[in-house]
């Protein structure tokens, strides 16, 4: 199977019809159905996207994190760590880009997890 046809049949999209919503429900479908917990964040550091893997793993609602700064999932001795993580760092290269870090979940609980970023 090549790309476009491995793609429809995990997500059926009409070959006739170039709708842009069918688009954004296929990236929508791949981004959650990611493994990985995955947080999007913007140029303040702002979570401005987060997966379902990511939600169903630290206890949240999405509405509850969109929009707080990305050290609310870090537990409390690694937040100012996380804090300079930034996106400005790792788009410059100034971080590396895997980092053991603790997240805590909304119960309290906490985790070591590889923190990768990515520009």
């Amino acid at each position: 199977m090549k790309g476009k046809n491995f793609a429809n049949k995990l997500y059926p999209v009409s070959k006739t019809d170039n709708d842009i919503s069918n688009v954004e429900q296929y990236r929508e479908y791949l981004f959650n159905s990611q493994q990985e917990m995955i947080f999007v964040m913007d140029m303040e550091e702002n979570i401005t996207n987060v997966n379902k893997t990511a939600l169903d793993f630290m206890g949240y609602e999405e509405k509850e994190l969109l929009g707080k700064h990305i050290g609310i999932i870090f537990a409390p001795e690694f937040r100012e760590k996380s804090v300079k993580i930034g996106p400005r760092k790792v788009l410059t290269g100034e971080i590396p880009l895997n980092l053991p870090l603790y997240v805590i979940s909304k119960k309290g609980e906490k985790t070591l997890i590889n923190f990768n970023g990515s520009p």
